[in-house]
């Protein structure tokens, strides 16, 4: 009699934002994630964003800097493997 091996899912993470934002608006980005991870952090144009830690939603206040910013989460999975969100850009208005 064999055992039958079970291998984990990868967990997976989804983020939504508004893609457009009001020069000064304060829009909240949110994550949903399937499975299991341990830990997790938003980075905003590849530099993490400070208190982002475990953080299943991100609100980037008063956003004074017209531009487009590519916005992305990450987690980390229960087996130490790293698992990263879709892509989004977000454009900030000009005033």
């Amino acid at each position: 009699v064999s055992t039958p091996v079970i291998t984990p899912t990868k967990p997976s993470l989804t983020i939504m934002c508004p893609l457009t934002v009001a020069f000064g608006g304060s829009p909240t980005c949110t994550a949903t994630v399937t499975g299991t991870v341990v830990s997790g952090y938003w980075m905003v144009n590849d530099l993490k964003v400070p208190d982002s830690d475990n953080q299943y939603a991100y609100t980037w206040y008063d956003v004074r800097t017209a531009g487009t910013y590519k916005v992305q989460a990450f987690a980390t999975a229960a087996d130490g493997s790293t698992v990263s969100s879709n892509v989004l850009m977000v454009t900030v208005q000009p005033q």
